[in-house]
């Protein structure tokens, strides 16, 4: 069947056929035709919403413009060089040390000396059996009862 385009329309009748359109009642060559007189240069700024959507699901939709994966490649790649930069730094750089102490209020940084002092300090505690030994001795069970009641006694 052949589409024949009258040379003009009545505003009517476009808007009867628009209405149809909407409600979904018209035909493959009604819509053809409206979307031809809604493209005529005659209605500039009229019918822009029918104009628009008509236009949409005729193909003519905005361009969309794709991503190029160029630039995410140059962003991975500076990516992957900093982080291989940064473990890098971290692998291949000798921990430092730091041993130092303060001895009345002096810093002392020599690893000798710091160790010395250490150990000085260190001697002069006793060992954990001598000093449990020592605590048992000094606690009776019998006074350790005694007092802990005497504590309840004078509640009454």
């Amino acid at each position: 069947m052949k589409l024949r385009i009258r040379p003009t329309m009545d505003r009517a009748e476009i808007d009867a056929l628009i209405e149809r359109y909407y409600e979904g009642l018209t035909t493959v060559d009604e819509e053809k035709q409206l979307y031809t007189w809604l493209n005529h240069p005659s209605l500039k700024g009229e019918y822009e919403a029918e104009r628009a959507m008509l236009g949409y699901f005729k193909g003519e939709r905005p361009s969309v413009r794709l991503v190029s994966f160029q630039w995410w490649r140059q962003v991975a790649v500076v990516a992957v060089v900093a982080l291989s930069g940064f473990v890098a730094v971290q692998v291949f750089t000798p921990p430092v040390q730091a041993s130092y102490a303060y001895v009345n209020g002096a810093k002392i940084t020599n690893p000798e000396q710091v160790r010395s002092k250490a150990m000085a300090s260190l001697a002069g505690l006793p060992s954990s059996d001598a000093l449990v030994d020592e605590n048992l001795k000094n606690v009776s069970t019998e006074q350790l009862i005694e007092s802990q009641l005497d504590v309840f006694a004078g509640m009454e």
